[in-house]
């Protein structure tokens, strides 16, 4: 046991002795037994704080913005003689992070599809869109063309040249 003088609060002669257990210093804010952090204690905090610290990278750091890295478009199957009507199909290629894109189709006669709004989930880099498009009756033959806008999130284009011939 450690003796520790006090001041006393009776007013006596100001002070007292207190027996104290070891190990727990001189009273009220005096020294206190520093604790001794073991090697492998100190490995574990170091590996918690890289997890806390990678899980906040991961969760807070914001994802680069959605990209339309490419866009294709062309003819599905194989017109056949005074067949009508003709698919075209379209793939529009994101660099992988989540977002929308808005696009269009051009008809080969000129008209325009209404803008139609695509939606990418997080690590989805492709979807396929499809425009049926119907050829005007025609016996000298017709090259056509379609094309696939990509209005946003950036401006890209793709053409589908088709030939229909009806001899």
């Amino acid at each position: 046991m450690t003796t520790v003088r006090r001041r006393a609060k009776d007013g006596g002669d100001g002070h007292s002795d207190v027996l104290l257990p070891p190990g727990w210093g001189e009273g009220w804010g005096g020294a206190r037994r520093r604790r001794i952090m073991r090697p492998w204690m100190k490995v574990a905090v170091v590996i918690a704080f890289i997890i806390v610290a990678a899980v906040i990278v991961v969760v807070v750091a914001p994802s680069p913005s959605m990209k339309v890295t490419g866009v294709y478009a062309y003819q599905v199957g194989r017109l056949k003689n005074c067949q009508a009507a003709v698919t075209v199909r379209g793939d529009i290629v994101t660099n992988g992070s989540s977002g929308t894109a808005r696009y269009e189709w051009v008809r080969p006669d000129g008209m325009t599809s209404p803008v139609t709004t695509l939606s990418f989930g997080s690590g989805q880099t492709i979807k396929a869109v499809r425009m049926t498009w119907t050829f005007p009756p025609s016996d000298n033959g017709e090259l056509a063309t379609a094309v696939l806008k990509v209005l946003s999130p950036n401006a890209s284009s793709a053409r589908a040249e088709l030939f229909y011939d009806c001899l």
